[in-house]
């Protein structure tokens, strides 16, 4: 008789990732049609910028909108949160480079994307 071990708690990790960044590419997807068709800030009838938002050993990735004046999540007055992203259970963002948190924002109306990353030291480093 011949037994044959499976680590199921390997697979199972494994699977929960592949959800997990499933989820995140639906996000950055559904952020860049939401860009593109005209989705408006709340309270006003002007086009929003979409950004998704990752912050190291976070759980979840938020979709937020965006006054096309800022680049600035944390601005309440200018920013507002459309959708948090839950991962599955045990898995986290464990890395985003060298960073603590990026952003990934979409210009309205054109879904130009822009990749804004917060170093460890505090300084703010931008791509376009």
């Amino acid at each position: 008789m011949t037994l044959a071990y499976a680590p199921y708690g390997f697979y199972t990790d494994k699977a929960r990732v592949g959800l997990s960044v499933d989820k995140i590419e639906q996000a950055i997807n559904k952020a860049r049609l939401m860009s593109t068709t005209g989705y408006t800030f709340p309270g006003t009838n002007k086009n929003a910028d979409i950004a998704v938002y990752f912050q190291k050993s976070a759980k979840v990735v938020e979709i937020r909108a965006l006054t096309t004046t800022t680049s600035d999540i944390s601005d309440s007055t200018n920013s507002a949160l459309i959708e948090s992203v839950r991962l599955e259970d045990s898995v986290e963002i464990s890395q985003i480079g060298n960073d603590t948190e990026a952003v990934v924002i979409f210009r309205a109306p054109s879904g130009k994307q822009e990749i804004k990353r917060t170093t460890a030291t505090g300084g703010i480093v931008g791509f376009k």
